[in-house]
């Protein structure tokens, strides 16, 4: 299996500006500004690159046939998923079910709404925890019209499960 991980820092403004823009602003509060802000992004981009690594050996440990490219990116989390997606051609997302600061009613964030509503392929909504279950892991399927949709069926069918677990089709 081909598989990017892809993990993206939200930010609104991205910093285009090169570090030698910002020491030529004649505003010193102005380019203080810039500087911090430069900073900041080039931080957390720093951060969701060793976060994707470490994604990456954990699903090694997994699955170590395949072959996982990780890209760290700043930007609209939703519009590059979206945007990759349309590159790279997957048969399936997945992706956590909201950010750290988003909540709403359904328990899903606005960037894993957009990404269900408007991706061309399936998408696998993912709640993680901590908590180890002794209870047999439920592997809901849902099968639509999309392209993709019976090959992500075929393979989960198909995949010898390490755990007890219980399978349901949804139409």
């Amino acid at each position: 299996a081909d598989v990017i991980l892809l993990s993206v820092s939200e930010v609104w403004l991205s910093p285009t500006v090169k570090e030698e823009e910002i020491k030529a602003v004649a505003d010193r509060e102005v380019a203080e500004y810039f500087q911090k802000y430069y900073d900041q992004a080039n931080r957390n981009l720093a951060e969701i690159k060793v976060i994707a690594e470490q994604a990456k050996e954990e699903l090694l440990r997994y699955f170590p046939r395949w072959t996982i490219k990780t890209e760290a990116v700043s930007g609209s989390p939703a519009m590059i998923i979206l945007s990759r997606a349309i590159e790279f051609k997957p048969n399936l997302i997945v992706m956590g079910p909201r950010g750290l600061s988003s909540f709403s009613e359904t328990g899903l964030g606005s960037i894993s709404q957009k990404v269900l509503s408007q991706a061309t392929c399936s998408v696998r909504v993912a709640r993680g925890t901590d908590n180890v279950t002794p209870l047999p892991q439920r592997i809901p399927l849902r099968f639509n019209n999309s392209p993709g949709s019976p090959r992500a069926f075929q393979t989960a069918a198909s995949r010898k499960w390490l755990c007890k677990h219980e399978d349901r089709l949804v139409h």
